[in-house]
């Protein structure tokens, strides 16, 4: 299993975490700036404060904010051989 960190706790992320668990990605953490989400978990997943962030042991890392949405699904569609 990979495993893997977000960055952004919002909606996207939201939408983003079953599709990366079904495809076999650990999620072990996610960091965001808003210091009212820190401390708290989704789904069970903790939300960290970025500068606590550690790469040990991870596979990547991932951006779930709208601003990356497009580049992003973009990407996921590419590594798992579909198109749009």
């Amino acid at each position: 299993m990979k495993k893997i960190t977000l960055f952004g706790a919002g909606n996207i992320c939201k939408q983003m975490i079953p599709h990366l668990r079904e495809h076999g990605y650990e999620i072990l953490a996610i960091a965001d700036n808003d210091e009212a989400k820190q401390g708290t978990e989704l789904w069970g997943i903790p939300i960290i404060n970025p500068n606590c962030l550690t790469t040990r042991g991870v596979s990547c890392s991932l951006r779930s904010t709208l601003r990356m949405q497009r580049k992003s699904k973009d990407r996921w569609l590419r590594w798992n051989g579909r198109s749009r």
